[in-house]
């Protein structure tokens, strides 16, 4: 929501503002620099605002306790010579009654199927800049 803001309040700043002003502030003994800073200064100031806060972003963690499933192996898409095999875990969540799909890391230790199992992972829904949800950690 905030970046449908930034980016309509940068569109406002950088089209009708600019008219705005030509059309009925302009004055022939203004002087270019105060013209130019007056004219861009707000779509500026909007730009370092997103991405200030954009950067400010830090990836949120959640933990959970289920159930192994079963180890699915998966290739990248994209082209022939450059797909990377990746591995995703399937975990069945205590109290719900569905899976959730991890991706795993090559170097984490894989735990037994039917094991009962605690995690920590990136859920894609609580970050949604990331591609995947992620298992971090085994936490038992």
């Amino acid at each position: 929501m905030m970046t449908l803001l930034f980016f309509l309040a940068g569109v406002i700043c950088l089209m009708v503002w600019p008219w705005l002003y030509l059309l009925h502030f302009r004055s022939e003994e203004t002087q270019t620099l105060k013209q130019y800073v007056l004219l861009f200064g707000p779509a500026a100031m909007l730009l370092a605002g997103y991405i200030y806060d954009s950067s400010q972003q830090a990836d949120v963690r959640s933990e959970a306790c289920g159930t192994v499933v079963a180890y699915q192996r998966y290739m990248s898409s994209g082209n022939k010579n450059k797909r990377q095999p990746f591995e995703r875990v399937e975990i069945l969540v205590n109290h719900a009654k569905f899976t959730r799909h991890l991706r795993i890391d090559d170097e984490l230790q894989k735990m037994p199927v039917d094991a009962k199992v605690c995690f920590k992972y990136y859920d894609r829904k609580l970050n949604p800049h990331m591609s995947d949800s992620i298992l971090i950690d085994w936490t038992t």
